[in-house]
């Protein structure tokens, strides 16, 4: 027959093993006051039970889980350090794509700008159809400027930038307006 110790008063659980008081009961064990009695095979050492192997054992497992924390740290250190390089091209790509954006807007408004000198020029030399064209071309060439940096929708909010936590003035944090 299997034999725990038995738990502190006001404990449910056995201290050699962990295991339920309840658990022990209906698996037909039976627990002890006495920890030299103990049987259960998980028996947690006592100054007076352990050995030296077994006290060589624990400290080669502290060595071991120590080591395993401490490169579990570093790993760590590594992966914020990543992450926030990855923020930080993140958002420098992001900036650069609303330049491009910015650039593209402006360019096609100068376009828009030389179509409509052009059509200003045919107008007066008498050639309706060309002038026509060219105001068709400078319209068109507007609207896709405009497009290009569309307004942004209706009760939007601007974001912060922040990838984990915002500070309390962030526009996230702040209550939505109401239509």
């Amino acid at each position: 027959m299997t034999v725990h110790a038995s738990p502190p008063s006001g404990d449910y659980r056995v201290p050699c093993c962990g295991r339920t008081l309840t658990d022990v009961i209906l698996d037909g064990h039976t627990t002890t006051l006495a920890p030299h009695a103990v049987t259960c095979g998980r028996a947690r050492h006592t100054v007076d039970t352990i050995t030296s192997d077994a006290l060589d054992q624990l400290y080669a497992r502290i060595d071991t889980l120590e080591r395993v924390a401490k490169s579990s740290k570093c790993h760590a250190q590594i992966i914020v350090q990543e992450l926030e390089t990855a923020d930080a091209a993140r958002l420098a790509l992001r900036r650069r794509a609303e330049q491009a954006e910015a650039d593209r807007a402006a360019v096609l408004r100068e376009a828009a700008d030389v179509a409509e000198t052009v059509a200003i020029r045919l107008h007066a030399q008498h050639d309706i159809g060309g002038s026509t064209g060219a105001y068709e071309a400078m319209t068109e060439l507007r609207r896709m400027a405009d497009e290009t940096q569309p307004a942004p929708p209706h009760g939007h909010r601007p974001c912060c930038e922040a990838t984990i936590g915002h500070r309390p003035n962030c526009p996230t944090n702040q209550p939505k307006d109401r239509p």
